[in-house]
Order: structure tokens, then C-alpha cells, then sequence
């Protein structure tokens, strides 16, 4: 794969492909993370700026403590995850139900608005139920 990249004076990091295929490879193949933080790759738009402010949405991991057996469905969780932002994946171990004291989905956030700390459904039993939802990190936007 031929691709080479430079680092602009505001931060950005531009990558260059020399296949469209390649880059459409790699975009479709996100989400991805350098030390536990996401690294943010999308196509550059016509005419980009550079500004700080043009990346507002980000992902980031969503915990959910406690979260109910009944709720660790594939369709629940995307559920909830919707009401945090976009869901995009789970973890492992949350797929696998391996630990289950926590759930963990990964979600596109707008960062530029207030992170949903809690969400609020019912559960098959009628309970209403007050899920808290703790961010692996906040962005600072």
C-alpha cells in the first residue's frame, strides 16, 4: 500500500494514498486508537481550511455499571448507544458477555455539546430504569 503523510502546522495529520482503494480500505476500517484515544480519519473536503473547530464529532467509549442482563442484547445496546450519539461498535468483551459488571459501547459524539450522563428506559419487567454512563475520557472542544 503506497501512503505517506504529513503533519500541518495546526495539528492535522494528512494522509496521502496513492490507490483510492487503499484509502477507502482504511476509512471503512475505523474505528482506530493510539493510546487509548481515537484517532479521527476522514476524507478531506474540498477546500478544507484547517480550522480546530471542523472535528466536533468524535469517538469515545461509553460504560454502563450495572447494566442489566436483559439489556446486553445487541438491539439494547445499540439502542442506548443511540441516545448517547452514533453507536459504532461494542468491545470484546461486552459481545462475549465476559464481564459483566460493565457494558462498553463505542459512540460518535458531538464534543462540542454536553455529554448524556445517564439515560432512562424501562425494563421487561416494567422497572424503570436510571442507567449512569461514564466517558473513558472527555474531549476538549
Amino acid at each position: 500500500m503506497g501512503v505517506s503523510f504529513e503533519l500541518h502546522d495546526n495539528g492535522w495529520l494528512i494522509f496521502r494514498f496513492a490507490r483510492a482503494e487503499d484509502r477507502q480500505r482504511i476509512l471503512a476500517s475505523s474505528p482506530y486508537f493510539v493510546y487509548g484515544r481515537p484517532l479521527i480519519l476522514k476524507a478531506m473536503p474540498d477546500c478544507f481550511e484547517f480550522k480546530e473547530d471542523d472535528i466536533s464529532l468524535t469517538p469515545i467509549w461509553a460504560t454502563l455499571s450495572s447494566l442489566p442482563l436483559e439489556c446486553w442484547h445487541p438491539n439494547a445496546l445499540g439502542k442506548i448507544g443511540s441516545w448517547l450519539g452514533t453507536p459504532i461498535a461494542m468491545d470484546s468483551l461486552t459481545m462475549k458477555m465476559e464481564c459483566v459488571s460493565y457494558a462498553r459501547i463505542l459512540v460518535e459524539v458531538d464534543a462540542s455539546n454536553k455529554l448524556v450522563d445517564h439515560v432512562q428506559f424501562i425494563l421487561p419487567n416494567g422497572v424503570v430504569r436510571k442507567q449512569p454512563i461514564v466517558y473513558e475520557y472527555t474531549p476538549k472542544f
